[in-house]
């Protein structure tokens, strides 16, 4: 007798459903289906999926819902990146959704027993987007502490510029500079002096310049 996937080619059938998939996860499922003899298991995987194409994808987007499972058993670190959590925060905000819109599985026998064994977790979701841009940047508003400190930084930043600039100035009547400029070295602000006029400007050597004809002083 021959083997039943090869009479009806079922490799084609999941080949076709796997291109069919939208997300990497629905992919991954679909290289896994094997064809089923029960009858009644038939019935219900039939009635699910003509539940869910019933439905607009608006409620139900599922694109970015992936698998967790090796996150939580393959672990090597206590704590997740942000890729990793993103992954999780996806996963929470397709939950999320579903239940917000709750009233429009009530008609759907099937997904509608699935729909109640979701978890509210709105707090989480809410939290992960106070503290993460969508990029993956801690936002100021992460914590009030970290905002007065990024506060406190551009104002010392602004501050730092007018000093500058007033040193500039200043030096600037006196013909110390090779030029009327403000750089970095090191991570440290700097104006470049002339070779002969360091003697007359106090301050903390960081280098010269490639042609020894300036020095960088903080």
């Amino acid at each position: 007798m021959k083997n039943p996937n090869t009479f009806v080619e079922f490799d084609k059938i999941v080949c076709f459903t796997e291109n069919e998939c939208h997300s990497d996860l629905g992919r991954v499922l679909a290289r896994k289906l094997t064809p089923l003899t029960d009858i009644n298991k038939i019935n219900y995987k039939l009635d699910i999926v003509s539940e869910f194409q019933d439905l607009t994808s608006s409620v139900i987007n599922l694109y970015d819902v992936s698998d967790l499972s090796a996150l939580f058993t393959d672990f090597i670190y206590e704590i997740f990146n942000f890729e990793e959590c993103r992954k999780i925060i996806f996963n929470i905000s397709a939950g999320n959704r579903i239940l917000k819109n709750i009233e429009v599985f009530e008609e759907k026998e099937k997904i509608n027993e699935l729909v109640h064994e979701l978890t509210s977790l709105t707090d989480l979701e809410d939290s992960y987007n106070r503290i993460f841009s969508s990029d993956g940047e801690i936002q100021d508003s992460a914590s009030s502490k970290l905002a007065g400190i990024r506060r406190r930084k551009i104002s010392l930043r602004r501050n730092i510029s007018s000093e500058i600039s007033k040193k500039i100035d200043y030096y600037d009547k006196e013909k110390f500079l090779f030029d009327k400029i403000s750089t970095q070295r090191n991570g440290r602000f700097v104006i470049p002096v002339k070779e002969n006029s360091v003697a007359f400007i106090p301050g903390i050597v960081h280098g010269k310049s490639s042609g020894k004809a300036s020095v960088y002083i903080e």
